[in-house]
């Protein structure tokens, strides 16, 4: 079963930033969410068809405190479809010195796992390949408080 998943996050400026993805169930979704946690420094709020599962993590103040700072994880489905997982408020140890995502990082390797196990497209189609990803920084009138 595929079913739209919703991530809210808020960070240490009090701003607010949704992401959505498609996710294959049953599968690692608890794995995801741990990952994700340990990858930002938002509290994570997360969504699915049903009842929410509130973090309980307090936004932290680091390099990348808030959530216009993204870090973008690119993958490609099985069935060739392009999946993109947005964390706001990034840890900085995740990228290289170039912004790239450093996928030998502890951190990153656990986010692009948990991917791999349950993020996919709207077709149920699972991510199989990790294409890269970088450090964005997202325009303020993006995000609402």
């Amino acid at each position: 079963m595929t079913v739209r998943v919703i991530n809210e996050y808020t960070d240490i400026g009090a701003n607010y930033l949704r992401t959505a993805n498609w996710v294959a169930l049953p599968g690692g979704l608890a794995a995801l969410a741990t990952a994700i946690q340990a990858a930002t420094n938002s509290n994570l709020l997360y969504i699915t068809q049903g009842t929410p599962i509130v973090g309980t993590t307090t936004p932290t103040d680091a390099l990348y405190p808030l959530a216009t700072d993204t870090a973008l994880f690119n993958f490609t489905t099985a069935g060739g479809a392009g999946v993109r997982l947005s964390i706001p408020a990034p840890i900085a140890s995740m990228f290289t010195p170039y912004g790239g995502i450093n996928a030998s990082d502890p951190t990153a390797a656990a986010v692009i796992a948990a991917v791999l196990a349950c993020l996919g497209d709207n077709l149920g189609n699972v991510a199989t390949i990790f294409q890269g990803g970088s450090k964005s920084r997202r325009s303020a009138e993006q995000i609402g408080a």
